[in-house]
């Protein structure tokens, strides 16, 4: 890519809400399979890790994606704490 060409195509793409419209458009498919994809990619490494004889895999995630993750399985367990010194 030149660098001619990357102003030009940044103009063309904006990050924005997705709008009901644009389920004719097929986003909504796109983010489907990005989400089926993500769902694969869970289940190979949870499998993965109970194969190589791990007990149990933790993640922290965001209450954003709570649901997906249960959707894949996990179960909330307790609270996380953190403190950063930065």
């Amino acid at each position: 890519m030149h660098a001619s060409n990357s102003s030009s195509e940044e103009e063309k793409f904006q990050v924005r809400k997705l709008q009901i419209s644009d389920k004719n458009k097929g986003f909504i498919e796109l983010l489907r399979q990005l989400t089926v994809c993500d769902s694969k990619i869970i289940a190979f490494l949870t499998e993965h890790a109970h194969l190589m004889g791990c007990y149990k895999v933790i993640l922290d995630c965001s209450l954003e994606n709570k649901a997906f993750y249960e959707k894949c399985g996990f179960k909330q367990k307790e609270i996380q704490m953190v403190k950063y010194f930065i």
